[in-house]
């Protein structure tokens, strides 16, 4: 595998697929409730949609940065 492949098959390829509609999904939501509401999503349950919001934006900005150095 070389850089830039992603995940290799059909199974792990679409995980991969879905895990980014799912980072992408979050990190919308959060932006639509910050404009709306003036604060992000709600904690949740034991903190799970807070800690999923931040780790969304974490891996958005590590993807950005990634994909944008020179």
């Amino acid at each position: 595998m070389t850089t830039g492949e992603g995940l290799q098959g059909d199974v792990l390829g679409g995980l991969e697929g879905l895990g980014y509609l799912a980072v992408l999904g979050m990190v919308a939501l959060s932006a639509k409730s910050k404009i709306s509401t003036g604060s992000g999503l709600p904690a949740g349950p034991g903190g799970v949609v807070g800690a999923s919001e931040g780790l969304a934006f974490l891996g958005l900005l590590g993807f950005a940065a990634f994909a944008f150095h020179s």
